[in-house]
């Protein structure tokens, strides 16, 4: 079982087959339940750049910036940059 620990919560990351029957979605933050959903059809890179997503959101929400934390274009920017400069400067092993 994967955690993650976002600014002194923990959080259970669980991998599932789907997530929402109403709109696509590859992740989802249950903040209440203290878990991270992810799409287990993605691939490593995906499910990492999924997973930065929902700790953004997190990270955002329990700064206070919860307008920020719902500007989607701006999490998934983040999330897809942290995850190429992590991945190319070998900040972070596979």
């Amino acid at each position: 079982m994967e955690k993650v620990n976002i600014l002194g919560i923990e959080y259970e990351i669980i991998k599932v087959p789907s997530i929402s029957r109403d709109v696509y979605r590859v992740g989802e933050i249950h903040f209440e339940r203290q878990e991270i959903l992810i799409l287990d059809t993605l691939s490593k890179d995906m499910a990492k750049v999924t997973l930065l997503h929902e700790v953004i959101h997190a990270i955002l929400v329990n700064l206070g910036l919860t307008e920020d934390a719902g500007n989607e274009n701006l999490v998934q920017g983040l999330a897809i940059a942290l995850h190429q400069v992590i991945k190319d400067n070998k900040i972070i092993s596979s």
